[in-house]
């Protein structure tokens, strides 16, 4: 199905894709994860269904071959298993190369990791040779090679079989707010490579507290404020007590929570009716995102922290200070022709689940406040061949064609006038 758009408006959105690192809250610490939910049958999915923490990678060329037993031998991603029991598989080939599985973790448990025991299930499920995994470390400071396994050259094909691996680190020196990472690796054997995956996983981390920082005796002094129209930039006269501030704002006069020792926060982190905006060393700050004509309410909390303490705030009479956002600015008129595709990709794969990809240039320039809108104007007749298009009516499916027409209306709050001759790109996932 064709889809006819009218470009009144679109502003610069990007979409990326992230895999969150596993925070470990307190100690003693015991994550599990046995992938049952895992089906690499593309990437969409590969993405979706890979557990939060985890990610994975092929050297050559990612290959998304979904749940199976073993019994394909094209090589790349692969979940192995069945009956709702399905395992984090990878068949290394000449075109997917070799298949990595990573995990982060992250310490925010305020102690220091001491201990680490970690295990998982082996499992075969094709047998060719004595390729098998190759694990590695990033942080942890101590080999896991104990946990390396090859495989072997006789079984049967679509039939598992496991070896359970099992090491416990000791002596280690994980710090509070420390990453650290566990990559298994295919490894390569002369011909064919074995079908292997990585179930039950399980690690256990144990440690002895990280004692406080001394808190500081006194707040930051002298916070002022001057705002725009969707931000504030804030100073302030340091403490001589402190090496660093949080700022929280909130549209409330009141917090309502402290920030809690031993816990770090980033920016976005909620606190009682606030949110971070700023964490770190500086006197000076931006906060971002706010909405016009507003009146917003800062909190500036120091605190000390250091590697071989834990963070601890000072809670009692923080700095505080209030502004209003100034009025949303007017923005640039746009007449017909100020805005110009010069890219458009529409993936159809059923109905209404394509993804728009839209370039557009600007040929004059937008100063913060332009409104655009992007309209989706089909107006479809004749047959549905295939049964995909509607017959008569707008794309919304309205009983006439005289129903709602689609759009998106986005406000350009660059802080900065966008010069003439940006490229803005657009992306409107699934066909919406």
């Amino acid at each position: 199905m064709k889809k006819h758009l009218f470009i009144v408006f679109t502003s610069i959105l990007i979409t990326q894709i992230a895999h969150a690192q596993i925070s470990i809250g307190s100690l003693p610490y015991t994550y599990n994860q046995d992938f049952n939910g895992y089906n690499p049958n593309n990437s969409s999915n590969f993405i979706s269904t890979i557990p939060s923490g985890w990610s994975g990678s092929c050297s050559n060329t990612n290959v998304y071959n979904g749940q199976g037993t073993g019994t394909s031998g094209t090589g790349g991603f692969w979940s192995y298993g069945s009956s709702g029991d399905f395992s984090l598989g990878a068949l290394r080939s000449n075109t997917a190369g070799n298949i990595t599985y990573t995990v982060t973790f992250q310490n925010n448990s305020g102690s220091t990791i001491t201990e680490l025991t970690i295990s998982y299930n082996f499992e075969q499920w094709r047998y060719a040779n004595t390729s098998g995994l190759s694990v590695s470390e990033s942080g942890i400071g101590a080999s896991v090679s104990g946990l390396d396994h090859n495989g072997v050259n006789s079984g049967t094909n679509g039939v598992v079989t496991t070896t359970p691996k099992s090491i416990t680190l000791t002596g280690l020196n994980i710090t509070n707010t420390s990453t650290f990472s566990l990559s298994f690796v295919t490894t390569d054997a002369t011909g064919a490579d074995n079908g292997i995956s990585i179930d039950d996983f399980s690690l256990t981390a144990t440690g002895v507290a990280t004692p406080p920082c001394t808190e500081p005796s006194t707040q930051p002094t002298a916070l002022s404020l001057t705002p725009a129209s969707y931000s504030v930039n804030g100073s302030f006269t340091a403490s001589p007590t402190a090496n660093g501030y949080l700022v929280v704002a909130s549209t409330s006069p009141s917090l309502g929570a402290v920030p809690v020792d031993g816990t770090p926060y980033s920016v976005g982190s909620p606190i009682g009716s606030g949110t971070v905006v700023y964490n770190g060393t500086m006197t000076s700050f931006t906060a971002t995102g706010l909405n016009p004509s507003t009146t917003y309410y800062f909190f500036v909390f120091a605190y000390n922290s250091g590697g071989s303490c834990s963070i601890n705030y000072l809670t009692t009479s923080p700095l505080t200070h209030n502004t209003t956002t100034l009025a949303a600015p007017v923005g640039t008129t746009l007449y017909p022709g100020d805005m110009v595709f010069v890219a458009y990709d529409n993936l159809v794969n059923a109905i209404k689940n394509g993804t728009d990809y839209l370039a557009i240039t600007n040929l004059v320039p937008l100063t913060t406040g332009t409104k655009f809108l992007i309209a989706n104007c089909t107006y479809e007749t004749g047959a549905k061949p295939g049964g995909l298009v509607r017959t008569n009516t707008w794309h919304t499916c309205s009983a006439t064609p005289t129903g709602n027409v689609p759009y998106i209306e986005i406000t350009y709050t660059g802080t900065s006038t966008l010069p003439a001759g940006s490229i803005i790109c657009f992306i409107s996932p699934n066909g919406s």
